[in-house]
């Protein structure tokens, strides 16, 4: 193996080691994965959450899904999916349809919450708590709760424009969130999140971001040491995965993504805040 291509290996799994690894001195991570549709931005992440609940069983693990589009935490790698507990917010309005029966109201098993607290406090360990508060924005506060909880916490964030888009109507009401996700590495917590551009997020939260995962399709940062021209030659696989690069702190490495997450045909399901 050529020696620059051996270094780009160790230096990816050095930055992996940061997400998946808790040291206490190093904290937490907010980390970015973005790429054109179908690079395996949502595989990523997905395989990121199964490592953790293999290997940090005492992390409280909470993902954030998006509405009226299929879910993604049932899809599957080999035929083996995540362990997952859902949880809707009492009075949300939230309910389930079924892409298979013509998008028919459906009943999936999940416990409902009243507060951040009680869903804090009631959410196993080890497991994906995938939540749902009928307003995605939600996230930003619950997410601001969950620095105080003093302990390693990871939360995985579909579609994060939805949450934190680059709008000037909503300068005010970010702010908070902005100072918040400073916070992330102080207080053991790993915040990854996905999209397609990183230029459809406010603007001062992209500048707190400490990792980027670059899959195929995705535009570097323009403080990036990654040149597009690299990116755009990241290679695309079914049957062997995508390549990335991923950066921190103008260290970079390059990786390939092996474990192709595919959809469970069979729960084929959306949710939909119908209050």
């Amino acid at each position: 193996m050529p020696s620059g291509v051996k270094r780009l290996k160790e230096e990816s799994k050095a930055i992996l080691k940061k997400i998946l690894v808790h040291d206490e001195d190093l904290g937490g991570s907010f980390v970015s994965v973005t790429g054109s549709p179908g690079s395996s931005k949502t595989s990523v992440m997905l395989t990121m959450m199964r490592y953790l609940t293999k290997y940090q069983p005492k992390d409280k693990i909470f993902m954030s899904e998006t509405y009226r589009a299929p879910l993604q935490c049932f899809n599957e790698c080999n035929g083996e999916g995540l362990p997952i507990k859902l949880w809707v917010q009492e009075g949300s309005g939230v309910i389930f349809r079924d892409r298979n029966k013509r998008l028919k109201k459906i009943t999936l098993p999940h416990e409902t919450f009243k507060d951040f607290k009680d869903l804090y406090y009631r959410a196993p360990r080890g497991v994906v708590n995938v939540v749902f508060f009928g307003d995605r924005e939600r996230w930003r506060d619950f997410m601001g709760y969950l620095t105080g909880v003093g302990e390693w916490v990871d939360v995985f964030v579909e579609e994060f424009q939805e949450i934190c888009p680059l709008l000037s109507s909503l300068s005010k009401k970010l702010k908070p969130f902005i100072d918040t996700a400073k916070d992330f590495r102080k207080c053991r917590m790993n915040v990854v999140f996905n999209t397609q551009s990183i230029v459809e997020i406010a603007w001062p939260l992209v500048r707190k971001i400490q990792i980027n995962i670059y899959l195929p399709g995705a535009q570097p940062l323009k403080w990036s040491r990654i040149q597009q021209k690299a990116i755009d030659n990241l290679e695309k696989s079914p049957s062997k995965g995508n390549e990335s690069y991923i950066e921190h702190l103008g260290n970079f490495g390059k990786t390939r993504w092996e474990k192709i997450w595919k959809p469970n045909k069979e729960k084929s399901y959306e949710a939909f805040a119908e209050r």
